[in-house]
């Protein structure tokens, strides 16, 4: 028998109901746009003409962007039990991403190539990334952990690359030092008293 209350546990599941309905809605929308989109531009297609204005096309681009912000800004304040936070945060950071890999690849179309192409990848990515974190808990889970262990192992390699260039640096300030005279050499071979 489900149990009836209003303790924190069923309120913060209610509140993560409320914020998986958000995202539900927001990816319908989308999912809506998406149709209308690619019917306009099949029509477009079809007759050979300009049925579909590229004006209409930018409108409607920019009411898409609007609304992927709208959904940004709803899961970003929407409050749910702290055993949910990372993934209020995970779909937030999505979201944030595709809307900067979109501006990418705006910005790109007119000034680089190459920047358009990384950003389409990048949107490409988070397409995947997205279908599989809604696909099921579990996967979410999954790829939270991986991200985890990925930036982990990121952050030692960076650490490992620090020291050995530090010591290659020390190594050559001190070569240099031998080098040089007068006030350089000072400077180069001072010792901070400690």
């Amino acid at each position: 028998m489900p149990f009836k209350g209003t303790d924190a546990r069923s309120e913060g599941h209610r509140r993560g109901d409320r914020c998986n309905q958000a995202v539900y809605d927001g990816r319908r929308d989308l999912q809506d746009l998406r149709k209308v989109i690619s019917e306009s531009i099949i029509t477009r297609n079809m007759n050979g003409s300009d049925a579909f204005s590229d004006i209409h096309i930018d409108q409607t681009m920019s009411q898409a962007l609007e609304q992927v912000r709208e959904l940004a800004r709803t899961i970003q304040q929407a409050t749910v039990i702290e055993e949910h936070v990372w993934f209020r945060q995970l779909l937030f950071g999505i979201l944030t991403s595709a809307l900067l890999d979109y501006e990418c690849v705006e910005t790109g179309v007119q000034r680089s190539i190459h920047q358009a192409a990384w950003g389409s990848r990048n949107l490409l990515e988070l397409k995947v990334i997205t279908e599989y974190v809604l696909a099921s808990a579990k996967n979410a889970t999954d790829f939270r952990n991986d991200l985890l262990i990925d930036t982990k192992e990121f952050y030692e390699a960076v650490t490992k690359s620090h020291k050995a260039s530090h010591a290659k640096l020390v190594s050559m300030l001190s070569e240099m030092a031998e080098l040089e005279k007068g006030p350089l050499k000072e400077v180069l071979t001072h010792r901070p008293s400690e």
